[in-house]
């Protein structure tokens, strides 16, 4: 499967929580102001949604956004990296002192072999990896 595909689908899935939070935001807001809420405690709700959209939206969906707009227009980052660690469960690779992230759904990368690696700039994101022969 294109690793492409993953990176798209974790966007969307992202932004559809996004949205999910606003729409909870603004139901929150609404009883804010006519009052309703029963509890003392309740009256931060929004306070805490509009903390966590905005977490969510400077963590990851800029980022994210940012670098779809990227790989658009066809600029990655194009790298020569030995993989130190790789961790399938967290989809973590560790190569050149740098922490980089790929699709679950790729199996065939390896610790302690060199790839050409196509990156993406903000979230580190592998769009591809072939492996160097050596």
């Amino acid at each position: 499967m294109n690793p492409m595909i993953f990176f798209i689908v974790t966007t969307v899935l992202v932004v559809i929580f996004a949205l999910l939070l606003f729409t909870l935001f603004c139901k929150s807001y609404r009883f804010y102001l006519e009052k309703k809420w029963k509890k003392a405690w309740q009256y931060f709700v929004p306070t805490i949604l509009a903390i966590a959209i905005l977490v969510l939206s400077v963590v990851s969906i800029g980022p994210r956004l940012f670098d779809s707009i990227d790989l658009a227009g066809g600029h990655a980052e194009i790298i020569t990296a030995e993989f130190s660690q790789v961790r399938f469960p967290m989809t973590a690779v560790f190569a050149n002192g740098q922490e980089y992230v790929f699709s679950p759904l790729e199996e065939n990368l390896e610790a302690g072999k060199s790839y050409l690696i196509r990156v993406t700039p903000r979230t580190k994101y592998i769009v591809s990896a072939e492996p160097l022969e050596r």
